[in-house]
């Protein structure tokens, strides 16, 4: 039982990496199908939660709120999937939504920036030198991108457990590399972890439908989860708000029980519309 979240480069052959190896270790597999998964859910636009990941810094410097709304939105779908156990899930971001989460083993597929624009290149049917453009262009908006969404430094090794250079070697030759790590300790998944996560994932969930209810002011609740009891922290506008907050987080699977911890709001604090 593991958990393989893959950061892939463009250029890198990280997102095959990925379906090989869970094609050969027999897990789920998830990629752009999750962002399409919250398109559908929690209906917004699928170039919005794509820019969460790739987009240029300037974009999101306009639209706070909602990048909070897509960033939520975006975790409780990759964390509602990897609640199962036995998944592989690829993407820019996918290691730094799981840190903390025990049996993760966090991958970065690399490669030198002329073999990534020789491979896009071809794959593309584009001239090299568009390819090495576009690849420069991808690396620097998405790592400023995940600094600025996630405060993370993506270039960084002690980031993740394992960096995979695919400059040479086949994608079978490195799937048999990451099938090893996770047979052993500590990227075996224990009952203690995958609770934790599905903890994670009802909470992450709980957030977003709470960022459903437009007149509810969502980013003064907190959402904290333990073995299914949800626990919403925070200002509301009542006891009508405060009920329909609970009701949304009980409308969530695998809620056994929900307590809320309002407060009214401070004299002159004016309602949100």
């Amino acid at each position: 039982m593991a958990l393989i979240v893959i950061s892939r480069e463009m250029g890198s052959g990280g997102t095959q990496l990925g379906r090989v190896v869970a094609q050969r270790l027999g897990y789920r597999y998830a990629d752009r199908e999750l962002i399409l998964e919250a398109v559908k859910r929690y209906r917004v636009r699928e170039e919005r939660l794509s820019q969460l990941e790739e987009g240029r810094p300037s974009f999101w410097e306009r639209f706070d709120h909602d990048r909070e709304q897509y960033l939520a939105y975006l975790q409780a779908v990759v964390y509602s999937f990897a609640a199962d156990d036995d998944a592989v899930l690829t993407g820019r971001a996918a290691p730094f939504f799981f840190r903390g989460v025990d049996h993760a083993l966090r991958v970065r597929v690399t490669a030198p920036p002329s073999i990534r624009a020789s491979r896009l290149a071809e794959e593309a049917r584009i001239p090299r030198a568009v390819a090495e453009e576009r690849i420069e262009r991808y690396d620097r908006d998405s790592a400023a991108r995940l600094e600025q969404v996630l405060g993370v430094d993506c270039n960084a090794a002690h980031g993740y457990d394992v960096v995979l250079n695919t400059e040479r070697g086949t994608l079978d030759g490195y799937a048999t590399v990451l099938e090893e790590f996770v047979r052993h300790p500590p990227f075996r998944s224990t009952p203690e972890s995958v609770r934790a996560l599905r903890d994670r994932a009802i909470a992450a969930q709980v957030r977003a439908e709470l960022l459903q209810i437009p007149e509810l002011d969502t980013p003064t609740i907190q959402v904290r989860c333990e073995s299914g009891r949800v626990c919403l922290e925070g200002v509301v506008f009542g006891p009508q708000w405060e009920a329909r907050a609970v009701q949304a987080a009980r409308s969530i699977a695998g809620v056994e029980d929900v307590v809320c911890n309002s407060v009214d709001p401070a004299a002159g604090y004016v309602v949100p519309r």
